[in-house]
């Protein structure tokens, strides 16, 4: 088991598990990092959508209950997360935390608008779950390796489709491979370095390019 420790408070008030009690104390709380996965089981994709299904219907409330678990997610994952991915996780769960404001308060009324918030934060948690896999395989913990590059690919897959862009056959094809590859260590399998590796760093490149392809269209909307 990971010997890595993660802080978190803020997060566990927000968390949908029974026998989970909130934190009653702004002291961190220390915790493995292989329960924290455990913990983490439910991701920002399903309250992303729940938010968006809840926005459709007028449902501000629970619309917004879920954009701000989602921010909660983020701001904890970016508290562990380097330099590089933090500060992207810390914006997008500002943003989504002045998102969930808004649509409680009724102010923001423009269902594209939540995409465009979820595709970035997809986005920022993609690029954090491919550096946690490249340091859980510095670690020597392939199966934590395994589970996230599985989330990475799903995140670039939903950072597309919350965006609007399509993947690329290449792109398509990589978070598809990346899957599986997580998938076979997750189980135990053999990282290999002519492909694993290789795999790595076309989905690195992957994201990348889909940072581009958003960034890109949100410049020609302003």
């Amino acid at each position: 088991m990971s010997k890595t420790l993660l802080f978190f408070t803020a997060l566990l008030s927000f968390l949908p598990l029974t026998g989970i009690a909130a934190s009653t104390s702004d002291e961190p709380v220390a915790i493995e990092e292989d329960d924290w996965m455990l913990l983490t089981n439910t991701t920002p994709e399903q309250d992303f959508k729940s938010a968006r299904e809840s926005f459709v219907k007028r449902d501000w409330e629970t619309s917004a209950a879920a954009v701000r678990r989602a921010g909660a997610y983020l701001a904890t994952e970016g508290a562990r997360a380097k330099t590089a991915t933090a500060d992207a996780l810390q914006r997008s769960s500002a943003d989504l935390k002045d998102l969930a404001d808004k649509i409680k308060t009724g102010s923001e009324n423009n269902a594209h608008a939540l995409d465009e918030k979820f595709a970035a934060a997809e986005l920022a948690l993609a690029a954090h779950y491919h550096d946690l896999a490249n340091r859980a395989h510095a670690a020597k913990n392939d199966v934590n390796a395994g589970k996230y590059i599985d989330r990475a690919a799903d995140s670039l897959k939903a950072a597309a489709s919350w965006g609007g862009e399509k993947l690329e056959s290449g792109a398509a094809d990589v978070a598809e491979a990346a899957k599986a590859s997580g998938d076979a260590l997750k189980e135990g399998g053999e990282w290999v370095v002519t492909i694993t590796g290789d795999l790595m760093t076309r989905l690195g490149a992957s994201i990348s390019s889909m940072g581009d392809a958003l960034q890109a269209k949100d410049k020609s909307k302003n």
